[in-house]
């Protein structure tokens, strides 16, 4: 029983109360039990969610519409006809084709049919209809998908109709947000017009956040194919998938990129390209110091969910690949030794670094009086770091703290030594004037930019790799000769030393492809988990190095710099004689045989009663201490499982994990024809013309989701209604409405509250009950219906009966 005072001044905190048992009804159990319970006031918002999750009980996904924008299906018409001869004024023939997915709809007539050169001008014009998505507060990450080139076919001999070609369309996820493309019906070079829905304006939460992209091609799941498939493959067919590193973008510049597409993410998928995507993005920074300040932090963990599983499994081949690398494959274990031994391929520009610093190669330029003078700057800094250790000994440990940002600087400079602009990391020094001066960096490229310079430049890298191998070759039929020749003697040689079993290994050639080790799961596939985990760490590692995560490569460089000069007037000698000292003094001088009497002989001089009480009283200690640690991990574990009950019950019922840093062995860069251009803030403002909100919840008893309704202070971000005009601030009554009950679309709903809300005195104001039309994704089934009053902004729907939700009234 709780005492009522207890449970009014709760505020949230767990607490335990031990359960009595109740002798009366038979109960002889000694095992203490205990009932955890988090108790607080509820307030309006927490009731308001209460009724709601009433009403909705056994719902999944019920917000699901609010939080990501759905691939809208195409019209799929037998009889429809892609394109059509006409003559013009001077009575040539000319060929125009039907614009996809559909025409404008401010100008229908004008843009149903269009010729090549008039959809080539139209594609590429500034999108009109742009989805604000993503719940940070960092800045902006504007991406419009533009088109796609040189698609393979997928409908080829999987529908009844034979003319039908890919039905693509692209998946974005980044960080908490899932948003789709529209849907261009056969076609293997779509293009995705302004007015369609292609552009979306991410809200960044960490500036290290990669975006990962995913082409598919669109199945309905009442065509023929996903009838047959659909208990063995009910998906989209996945193209092909980019990861694009946001980190090496500058702010106020408008990239136009494209990306090759490859199937998978391991070498055999990375052997042929399946396509070619095209994007232009543009990064936006409220603040480029607080950017820099976030990154010092590692990114929030994200989950994406889906109310259904074919949405899912997009999501899933977007950020994970096709490849699962968790379960158990003796291939898994060939391509982790083979990506070690691939490490090799450093070995050759380290050499060539060493041999720089030690023979005093100029690496450095400097201007002086017009002229160029060149300096061995890393020489200078090898010498002098190697005077001062010579001289005293106890500047080593600052010396090897140095020597991390050090290895990180040189090879910042030796990667922007590539003439291309694409492989070239954000400078170290460029990324201080950004911190001490808020300077602003932006970039021109031009298609094609330097293209025989960079030619000419992976042709010395290549030579530099093939000398590397034909050498490496070299010394490898050296040693087998000698093994041939003098193999019984090394061995005998091996045998009296204690050595030579280095060549157990079976040979890949014969026994090892005969065998079937799958019986030997138990024992190797915690060994490839392990292998995993060790390659993954290396990855990241080497990420870090090679700058490809640039504000975790340039924290880590900062603080190693700065790190030293405190440990370089730390006189490590002295103090390391002074703790050898003191412990010896203190640990072994005659003054410990006042410890002995005083501590240890006081067992022997204890009672067995005495002595036992003591034992108890340290098992007792030893017990608090474990409980503590299983109560820690029992609270996480609630914590997780509340949060993956209300991630279903809000959003759906599939999950995906987003990863924090992007461990992919292969890194998606630009081809050479993308280009840049500095961005004019003079230009006109996106226009907003829906939002999705991020996944984000917070709280430990109700769940908050993180629903904002204003443009986060963009001047180049404008949200418009249906009339083209800016929404008036929403009252309380509309906020607290639009937080606790699910709704079809925000922006469709506020249309249809305007004018009927009216302000009353200041006592309150009755607001009338209103019936909106709910979808949820409890399963799988449904179909898509087209909206009358709004064909572009309909969504798939599946028909539910309307439920009559009562609006809280105004005290």
């Amino acid at each position: 029983i709780l005492p009522l005072e207890s449970i009014l001044k709760a505020k949230g905190e767990r607490k335990e109360y031990e359960i009595k048992y109740d002798r009366s009804l038979g109960v002889r159990s000694h095992k203490k039990c205990h009932l955890s319970l988090r108790i607080k006031k509820a307030s309006e918002d927490d009731i308001q969610f209460m009724e709601a999750y009433a009403q909705y009980k056994g719902l999944v996904g019920v917000y699901a519409n609010e939080i990501s924008a759905l691939p809208r299906p195409p019209d799929l018409s037998l009889f429809k006809v892609d394109w059509k001869r006409v003559r013009d004024i001077e009575d040539n023939n000319i060929t125009l084709y039907r614009v996809k997915p559909f025409p404008d709809p401010t100008r229908p007539k004008e843009t149903e049919w269009f010729t090549r050169e008039q959809i080539k001008q139209e594609w590429s014009k500034p999108s009109t209809n742009w989805i604000d998505a993503g719940s940070g507060d960092l800045g902006r990450l504007h991406v419009e998908v533009l088109s796609c080139d040189s698609l393979p076919n997928m409908d080829l001999f999987r529908t009844s109709n034979p003319l039908d070609k890919t039905h693509a369309f692209v998946c974005m996820v980044y960080e908490d947000s899932l948003v789709n493309s529209d849907v261009i019906r056969d076609s293997l070079s779509p293009r995705w017009m302004p007015w369609c829905q292609r552009a979306f304006s991410f809200r960044v939460m960490h500036p290290q956040s990669d975006l990962f992209i995913g082409v598919f091609d669109f199945d309905m799941e009442s065509s023929p194919v996903q009838m047959a498939l659909k208990v063995v493959k009910p998906q989209h067919n996945p193209i092909g998938r980019v990861v694009v590193n946001v980190s090496n973008f500058l702010p106020e510049t408008e990239y136009t990129v494209t990306y090759p597409l490859y199937y998978g993410e391991i070498e055999q998928h990375r052997r042929k390209t399946r396509g070619t995507i095209t994007l232009r993005l543009r990064l936006e920074w409220e603040n480029q110091r607080e950017v820099l300040s976030r990154a010092f932090t590692p990114p929030p963990p994200c989950v994406v969910s889906c109310a259904r599983k074919m949405h899912w499994q997009v999501a899933r081949y977007t950020v994970e690949g096709i490849y699962d690398d968790k379960k158990y494959s003796m291939s898994s274990f060939a391509r982790y030794v083979a990506e070690l031994d691939s490490y090799k391929k450093v070995l050759p520009y380290l050499e060539e670094v060493v041999f720089s610093i030690w023979l005093w190669r100029a690496s450095h330029a400097t201007m002086i009086r017009g002229e160029k003078y060149y300096y061995p700057f890393h020489s200078m800094i090898a010498y002098s770091w190697g005077l001062l250790i010579c001289w005293d000994f106890n500047y080593a440990p600052a010396f090897f703290v140095f020597c991390i940002g050090w290895i990180l600087l040189l090879s910042n400079e030796f990667l922007r030594l590539t003439p291309s602009k694409w492989h070239k990391p954000r400078g170290y020094f460029q990324l201080w004037l950004v911190i001490l001066f808020g300077s602003l960096f932006t970039e021109a490229i031009k298609p094609n930019q330097d293209v025989e310079i960079i030619k000419k430049f992976d042709t010395e890298e290549e030579k530099i790799e093939k000398r590397w191998e034909m050498r490496e070759a070299l010394m490898a039929e050296c040693g087998r000769n000698i093994r041939k020749e003098f193999g019984v003697e090394l061995d005998h040689a091996a045998s009296k030393t204690g050595v030579g079993f280095e060549d157990m290994a079976v040979s890949a050639d014969g026994v090892r492809d005969k065998l079937r080790l799958n019986p030997l799961k138990p024992v190797l596939y915690p060994h490839q988990l392990r292998l995993r985990r060790y390659v993954y760490h290396l990855r990241i590692v080497s990420s870090i190095f090679l700058w490809k995560h640039t504000y975790y490569s340039f924290w880590i460089t900062s603080l190693s710099f700065f790190g030293c000069i405190p440990i370089l007037f730390i006189p490590w000698g002295m103090v390391l004689r002074f703790i050898i000292r003191t412990v010896i003094i203190l640990g072994l001088g005659p003054w410990m045989k006042i410890v002995d009497r005083c501590y240890f002989l006081q067992d022997r001089k204890m009672t067995d009663e005495e002595y036992e009480a003591k034992i108890k009283q340290q098992i007792e200690k030893r017990y608090t201490n474990v409980l503590k640690s299983i109560t820690d991990y029992q609270v996480k574990k609630e914590k997780a499982a509340k949060f993956r009950s209300m991630k279903k019950y809000l959003y759906g019922k599939f999950a995906v994990n987003v990863p924090r840093i992007n461990v992919d062995l292969y890194a998606d860069i630009p081809m050479p024809k993308s280009s840049s251009k500095v961005h004019d803030r003079g230009d006109e403002p996106i226009i907003i013309s829906r939002r999705k909100f991020g996944q984000k919840i917070c709280g430990d008893m109700i769940p908050v989701r993180e629903i904002q309704f204003t443009d986060g202070g963009h001047d180049s971000v404008r949200d418009v209604g249906n009339d083209n005009r800016p929404d008036p601030p929403l009252t309380k009554m509309q906020k607290e409405f639009l937080h606790t009950i699910p709704v079809l679309m925000v922006r469709k709903l506020l249309s249809k509250m305007k004018g009927q809300l009216k302000d009353h005195s200041d006592k309150g104001a009755d607001i009338y009950k209103r019936e909106i039309q709910f979808t949820h994704f409890g399963d799988d089934s449904g179909k898509s219906v087209q909206d009358d009053n709004d064909p572009d902004l309909s969504l798939p729907k599946i028909p539910q009966p309307s439920l009559e939700i009562p609006m809280k009234k105004a005290n």
